[in-house]
């Protein structure tokens, strides 16, 4: 009925409390106490603290197994490869949970565990496909009961496979009370943050429907989901929502930069106009979304007016600047495109960062001396041969065209199809 050699002990529910102590060793790897009732949680703790080499513990229908006793068991005995708590009907979720977190290695826990815990090991392993597939199993197919911890699992195995439309379908299926729960609404709005423009609309409707904990994450999702559908209804939710913010996230720029982006796509000029000079300490990426509404709005002059109010604008903005250029296509445009150019050729000895913009602004302002000039310094590719190529043939220089094409395949670039229409088609 009992066996004890220096590796093992396996119990049963007769052997005496003093053997089982007694047995207790720093070099014993497993113990059996399946049955037992005369274990004690103090013991049991003792049974962990003397024995960290243990890599298997079997506790199967040991129904007197406390949340304490497992949680120290899996604290001492971090190593653990095989844990079975089958039947220990005591032990809760958040304790299951926890031996998760602490016995990291185990490949077993408990064929009674509840689906959330389950999935939660399977999530934190990477195992996001089976966390589904086990959602699927034990409470689509076995009608198994589901609660917010389940809920909150499967949403996060679905953000990480970018799989939204079997998340939408979850939530769809959510009763009220599990909709209203704060973990599950916040992988919800994780989920609609993911939203292309296909899903723009879903996202916008769920977050009509809900009671939105305010966070900064919330309500810079919420500013994005509305630029992106960029309309009047999503303009005029965005506006509701900016207007009913807590004075406290003023000061947040990623939001307050979330909220005028939005408000410039949607083409509400007045409005972004008036929150960015509430914006005191602006920085390169405030600027950076001005400029880049203004120019969205076919209102290049202010981009530029703008432009010469940035100390030290990086490339980004620099770009934008000769885009504003480009799209004016103006001989005051040009010769400021121009000055501010040579100024960067000097200082920064022609960074091809923002070269391209400046090669598209040429191309447009219709210099093609200039272009041709800038188009020997730079790295080329098919793209800026495609430009050069379009250029020549609108000047009506099919020979030109020619030449680029022979110049691109001395650079080893192989032409794409747009290539061979801007050779062909204009020859």
């Amino acid at each position: 009925e009992q066996l004890i050699d220096e590796n093992t002990c396996l119990l049963n529910k007769k052997l005496p409390k003093e053997l089982i102590l007694s047995s207790t060793r720093s070099n014993l790897e497993f113990w059996d106490i399946s049955w037992c009732t005369n274990i004690t949680e103090g013991e049991i703790r003792i049974l962990a603290e003397s024995c960290p080499k243990l890599t298997s513990f079997k506790a199967e229908g040991y129904t007197q197994m406390t949340n304490n006793a497992a949680i120290e068991l899996g604290k001492n005995c971090s190593n653990l490869l095989f844990l079975d708590l089958n039947r220990c009907s005591s032990l809760t979720d958040d304790c299951l949970i926890a031996l998760v977190h602490y016995c990291p290695m185990a490949l077993h826990y408990n064929h009674n565990m509840t689906t959330g815990p389950q999935m939660k090991k399977l999530n934190d392993n990477g195992q996001f496909e089976k966390a589904l597939t086990l959602y699927e199993d034990q409470i689509e197919k076995q009608n198994k009961q589901s609660t917010n911890f389940t809920i909150d699992q499967v949403l996060k195995a679905c953000i990480e496979l970018g799989d939204i439309k079997r998340a939408k379908d979850i939530h769809n299926k959510l009763s009220p009370t599990m909709a209203n729960n704060s973990f599950i609404q916040s992988n919800l709005i994780r989920l609609y943050s993911l939203v292309d423009n296909n899903r723009c609309e879903e996202a916008l409707k769920f977050f009509r429907e809900i009671n939105i904990t305010p966070s900064e994450f919330t309500f810079s999702i919420l500013f994005k989901i509305c630029t992106e559908i960029a309309d009047q209804r999503s303009l005029e939710f965005g506006k509701l929502i900016f207007d009913r913010m807590p004075k406290k996230f003023y000061n947040n720029i990623v939001i307050i930069t979330s909220a005028l982006q939005m408000f410039l796509k949607c083409g509400d000029i007045s409005t972004a106009e008036e929150l960015f000079n509430r914006i005191q300490n602006k920085n390169l990426i405030v600027f950076t979304v001005m400029m880049k509404g203004f120019v969205l709005n076919k209102m290049e002059e202010r981009a530029i007016d703008l432009f010469f109010k940035i100390d030290k604008p990086n490339k980004i903005i620099l770009s934008i600047f000769f885009k504003a250029c480009a799209q004016l296509k103006s001989e005051k445009a040009l010769t400021l495109g121009k000055k501010v150019f040579n100024k960067l050729v000097i200082e920064s000895n022609q960074s091809n960062v923002f070269l391209y913009s400046v090669l598209n602004m040429f191309i447009q302002c219709d210099d093609l001396k200039s272009a041709e000039s800038l188009f020997d310094r730079i790295n080329r590719d098919i793209i800026s041969y495609g430009s050069m190529m379009k250029f020549s043939n609108v000047k009506d220089q099919p020979e030109k065209t020619l030449e680029l094409f022979q110049r691109m395949k001395k650079d080893n670039l192989n032409p794409n199809e747009i290539i061979f229409v801007h050779t062909f088609g204009y020859v």
